[in-house]
């Protein structure tokens, strides 16, 4: 347990530093991709594409891993029971909002949207 709050204590620091500092942290995987290439392949999911659908899969994955991670180190479901199927059709409304965005960005509006966590803002 003193594990789980250690890490959680470090994320929230790491993401605060992060925030306040100009630059971003290293991200990797789906979550770097634009808004718009994810707008792409939702509405090709939608569809019944099937490219479009081995694409949403992937980008599906990475917000399991993401939230699965920060859901761990947080201590509590950052989503608060919103299936992922349904997480995604709501990250593609934030991309819609924002198309210069990437797939990261608009996750982290919905789970700051979701979730009880409020990250403190920069200075």
């Amino acid at each position: 347990m003193l594990r789980v709050l250690a890490l959680a204590s470090y994320l929230l620091a790491f993401v605060s530093l992060a925030t306040a500092a100009a630059e971003r942290p290293i991200l990797w995987g789906f979550g770097t991709k634009p808004c718009k290439d994810y707008l792409v392949v939702h509405s090709g999911w939608r569809k019944g594409d099937e490219a479009a659908t081995g694409e949403f899969l992937r980008y599906r994955d990475w917000l399991a891993g993401f939230v699965s991670a920060l859901s761990l180190a947080t201590g509590e479901d950052v989503l608060h029971g919103t299936e992922l199927q349904d997480a995604m059709g709501d990250i593609a409304k934030q991309c819609g909002q924002k198309p210069d965005a990437d797939f990261f960005d608009a996750t982290m509006t919905l789970v700051r949207a979701l979730s009880l966590l409020r990250l403190p803002a920069g200075p």
